[in-house]
């Protein structure tokens, strides 16, 4: 809390390695010596479509996955753009203001 969050490191020893995406977008930026009330996460993305992308070295491998609305929120389609499109420019706010500093 009130810093980065450490970086999501998949394991690289042998056999079966397993990586959890939380469903945020990447970190925001810090300001060195700055402490942020509730930490630098990216914003949780919406429901939708997405490409997933894991790489190591030359090697990548893609898939598609879905994420599903709650079903205990009543909201439309539309909701949850204005939604996301309200946390992007917030985001894009706030790593404005990170990196003038």
């Amino acid at each position: 809390p009130g810093g980065p969050s450490k970086p999501a490191v998949l394991p690289s020893k042998k056999g079966y390695n397993r990586f959890t995406w939380d469903f945020k977008r990447d970190p925001l930026p810090a300001v060195e010596k700055v402490f942020v009330l509730g930490g630098l996460d990216g914003s949780i993305v919406g429901p939708g479509d997405y490409q997933l992308r894991l790489t190591l070295e030359n090697e990548t491998a893609e898939t598609s996955v879905s994420i599903l609305p709650l079903p205990n929120i009543e909201a439309t389609k539309a909701d949850y753009e204005e939604q996301q499109n309200m946390l992007k420019t917030i985001e894009a706010t706030v790593i404005e203001i990170h990196t003038a500093v």
